[in-house]
């Protein structure tokens, strides 16, 4: 996936979020994944700016069942984003407080419209900084 979305000369940036779908492997399994994934875009010859969610809430986390996992996903695209330094992006992470639907407790593993609304305008801040 990540081959062919760098292949692809119509877009400028890309908002990738590790981990959804991924919630099933091991925190050493999705490092690898995650790692393979970012080296597509790191070797991209348009330099084209990268922006990483840490991970949205899942349903194990909002289960309660996987907030320590979750944790250490989350960890892990901090570590990765940070050690690929051909790799122009950003890791925009999210804390204990609040996440990037602006804090309100996702309650279903598909977000309701208004909470992709309220990640939009979280992203619309560093995204328009940028100069295309």
């Amino acid at each position: 996936m990540a081959e062919w979305i760098v292949s692809r000369r119509d877009w400028k940036f890309a908002i990738l979020e590790f981990g959804a779908n991924l919630f099933h492997l091991s925190p050493e399994e999705f490092r690898m994944r995650v790692r393979d994934f970012l080296s597509f875009f790191a070797e991209d010859p348009a330099r084209r700016q990268v922006f990483c969610l840490d991970l949205l809430p899942n349903t194990d986390e909002i289960r309660g069942t996987g907030k320590e996992k979750a944790a250490a996903f989350r960890q892990v695209v901090r570590e990765e984003v940070a050690a690929a330094v051909a790799l122009p992006a950003v890791s925009m992470q999210r804390n204990d407080k609040e996440d990037w639907a602006g804090g309100v407790p996702w309650t279903m593993p598909e977000p309701p419209s208004e909470k992709v609304l309220t990640l939009v305008r979280n992203l619309d801040h560093p995204i328009s900084s940028l100069s295309f």
